[in-house]
């Protein structure tokens, strides 16, 4: 019974869907969308100069200090491996 009386209600949902008409567009919004392109405006941002080269030198300490770290890890790595007895169940990890 519930199920006759679902389907029911979907039939007479879809066709009213199918029936429905299209409602007009109001002019004031219709006006609001044609302004859109009017108020943007292409501006143009200056970075200072400072700002740039503060950027590129933090940049660059960044890299070599992980480039120090990097180099100092290897040689941690190579001393300790070849301290323990160990060395070839860990050798998977050498080419990280």
């Amino acid at each position: 019974m519930s199920i006759d009386k679902n389907e029911r209600w979907m039939n007479e949902v879809l066709e009213s869907a199918v029936n429905s008409e299209k409602r007009p567009l109001p002019e004031q919004l219709r006006n609001r969308l044609l302004e859109i392109p009017k108020r943007v405006e292409n501006t143009m941002m200056v970075v200072p100069k400072f700002q740039v080269w503060a950027f590129a030198a933090g940049l660059a300490l960044l890299i070599a200090m992980n480039a120090f770290a990097l180099q100092k890890t290897r040689e941690n790595e190579t001393a300790t491996v070849e301290a323990t007895s160990y060395t070839e169940y860990f050798t998977h990890y050498n080419s990280i």
